[in-house]
């Protein structure tokens, strides 16, 4: 063999090398669940002061979320209607569907960037962000 193939066998045999699996598991980057307001944004209505953001209230919400067992029948939950993939609202559907594939009057807003909110729902009826989730 040549030079050049020699060079090209080891470039392979380094390539082949550099593939192999490693055992030992990387330490993971910890999601950020805190609150940091974006540069441009005005500074946001809700007192995230009384209601901070933590790992377990995060878990605990994202959990009630998308539970299904606290509709009258167990079958729809917040989640069902305010779907993450479509920015928290839903398409396709002139108005929202209920518990009993009732159809309601309205479609489901979309729910981001509610600490800068001042009223919730449609109508504007809510005035607190703590209390909009017992509404629907």
């Amino acid at each position: 063999m040549n030079r050049k193939h020699l060079i090209i066998v080891f470039c392979c045999c380094l390539f082949v090398y550099a593939c192999k699996k490693s055992e030992v598991v990387e330490e993971t980057i910890e999601t950020f669940l805190g609150f940091q307001k974006p540069a441009n944004f005005p500074e946001p209505v809700y007192n995230l002061s009384a209601n901070p953001v933590t790992k377990a209230g995060f878990e605990l919400g994202r959990s009630i979320f998308y539970e299904a067992r606290l509709s009258r029948n167990n079958t729809i939950s917040c989640g069902s209607c305010h779907i993450q993939s479509s920015a928290f609202t839903q398409h396709g559907h002139d108005v929202s569907h209920g518990i009993d594939d009732r159809l309601g009057t309205r479609n489901s807003p979309p729910i981001m960037n509610l600490a800068w909110n001042k009223a919730f729902m449609w109508g504007g009826g809510v005035y607190d962000l703590d209390l909009q989730p017992i509404v629907p």
